[in-house]
């Protein structure tokens, strides 16, 4: 069974894989650190908050959701 896309983990594995502090993200973004935790359990987050994450962590997430659709459309091609 393939793995769900999982927004909250990808962008918890760059912090990680960058050694980002949370206090600095959660400077940037005027949020708690309990903030972020609970943000990284989500699934899916709005797309202002996705924005303004893949703007300070300089990485586009919205190309992780691009490329979940192409996956998906291609997987369910295949199943027709």
């Amino acid at each position: 069974m393939e793995e769900e896309f999982h927004i909250g983990h990808k962008i918890k594995e760059h912090i990680d894989s960058h050694g980002i502090k949370l206090q600095w993200l959660g400077r940037q973004l005027h949020c708690l650190r309990n903030t972020l935790y609970n943000l990284f359990e989500r699934r899916w987050i709005d797309s202002d908050l996705l924005m303004r994450l893949s703007l300070v962590l300089e990485r586009d997430f919205f190309a992780e959701f691009s490329e979940e659709y192409t996956r998906k459309l291609q997987s369910k091609g295949k199943k027709e």
